[in-house]
């Protein structure tokens, strides 16, 4: 009776033994990078729609926006929204001139932003960092005197991270701008 319970503790054991020495171990998968284009393909998709919904929702908001505050504005193929207030001149800046240009700007919400804001800013056209840049495309749209409002999305604003502590993440700014100077 002892050998019989001694070869089943002894049985069990091994048993036990093999089970868990084969938990840890993963079954071989055959590599079909077929397959594996599919999913890393499927992945990228998921990601270009979700940006494409981001970007709708945001094009809606700035329209919405706009609606409200009685603006109309135009858009550019970058989703730059803006309405000028023209001046006598018509010869807008250039990419490689010099503009100064007194500006301010706020969140969607009316929150103002520090940071330059109300001052009045001089830069080279697209060799210069301008404070957004979103404000290079828009200083070619101006001649000297002219004004303009607008609404920037985040990716020519302050990004799709914002700015920490200010500028929440995704914000689109809105604005004001006056043309004071081209300089060649």
């Amino acid at each position: 009776m002892r050998s019989i319970a001694a070869f089943c503790s002894i049985a069990a054991f091994f048993l036990f033994v093999t089970a868990c020495s084969s938990c840890g171990q993963q079954q071989e998968v055959a590599f079909d990078p077929l397959e594996q284009q599919k999913h890393r393909d499927s992945l990228e998709q998921q990601q270009i729609e979700r940006q494409r919904s981001y970007l709708k929702m945001e094009r809606e908001r700035m329209e919405s926006f706009s609606a409200d505050q009685g603006w109309q504005t135009l858009s550019t193929g970058t989703g730059l929204h803006y309405e000028l207030f023209t001046s006598d001149q018509d010869r807008p800046a250039k990419s490689g001139q010099w503009v100064r240009m007194h500006w301010t700007h706020k969140l969607l919400d009316g929150t103002p932003l520090n940071g330059n804001n109300g001052d009045t800013i001089q830069w080279r056209i697209d060799e210069e960092q301008a404070p957004l840049l979103g404000l290079h495309e828009l200083a070619k749209l101006l001649s000297a005197g002219d004004s303009a409002r607008f609404l920037m999305p985040a990716h020519l604003a302050y990004g799709v991270a914002g700015k920490s502590g200010e500028v929440p993440v995704r914000s689109v700014i809105a604005g004001r701008v006056k043309m004071l100077q081209i300089l060649p």
